[in-house]
């Protein structure tokens, strides 16, 4: 086995799973930016889900490319290549790392529910989904305007009850616990996944990048050792 045809499977086998990894990134951030505006602003994560989106989708493209070039086995057109990917390394270690910046607003943003009195649908969308109340828990709606109404005192919203009644239910009857643990965690848990293939992107890029230029090189060396072997 020669080492131009190793160093191809190598090359082959890295691109590949660099789309795969793209394509994960692709999925996972189109979920993230589908799900959360039903939450409104407790997970407002559009800009988030949209450099995941793409970041994954320059990462296929660049795959398909990087496949493209192997198959011509022009050893200039993958310098070439390698050069373009290491530009849009930088850019998307620049995304990358802005994602991870972002984490900590969008903390910030997922427990603060001050405004479920505006936009009521939000809230409800949040507490039925997660099975909790308020921030804190479902003394915190003692202290809304919508709590400090007549008609609503020592009473909580439908969406904070076990049972869905009618209109409303007493405190004995609805969740326990509060929404700000609940959302922070489901909130890490798609910040990890994002972040975890965002660095398997680059990472595999960076190994593709690698890999390009030694098959480039190896390529160069095979046409030499033909001329000289005429």
């Amino acid at each position: 086995m020669s080492r131009c045809f190793f160093l191809g499977i190598l090359y082959n086998s890295a691109v590949c799973l660099l789309a795969l990894a793209g394509f994960l990134l692709i999925g996972t951030s189109t979920y993230m930016w589908l799900e959360f505006p039903q939450y409104g602003t407790a997970l407002d994560l559009y800009s988030f889900s949209s450099v995941g989106i793409v970041v994954g989708g320059v990462a296929v493209l660049l795959a398909l490319l990087m496949l493209v070039v192997m198959c011509c086995q022009h050893r200039c057109m993958m310098y070439t290549v390698a050069l373009l990917s290491t530009l849009i390394v930088c850019f998307q270690l620049g995304a990358t790392l802005w994602i991870f910046t972002q984490e900590n607003d969008a903390r910030i943003a997922a427990i603060d529910l001050e405004t479920y009195t505006e936009e009521p649908r939000y809230v409800d969308n949040v507490q039925a989904a997660f099975g909790c109340c308020g921030v804190k828990g479902p003394g915190d709606w003692a202290d809304t305007p919508w709590g400090e109404k007549a008609e609503n005192v020592n009473k909580l919203p439908v969406s904070c009850c076990v049972t869905l009644p009618s209109e409303s239910c007493a405190a004995d009857e609805a969740f326990v616990s509060g929404c700000g643990v609940p959302l922070l965690r489901y909130m890490d848990i798609c910040y990890d996944i994002v972040l975890i293939t965002s660095f398997l992107v680059l990472l595999l890029q960076l190994v593709s990048i690698i890999l390009s230029c030694c098959v480039a090189r190896a390529l160069r060396e095979r046409a030499y050792e033909n001329i000289d072997n005429e």
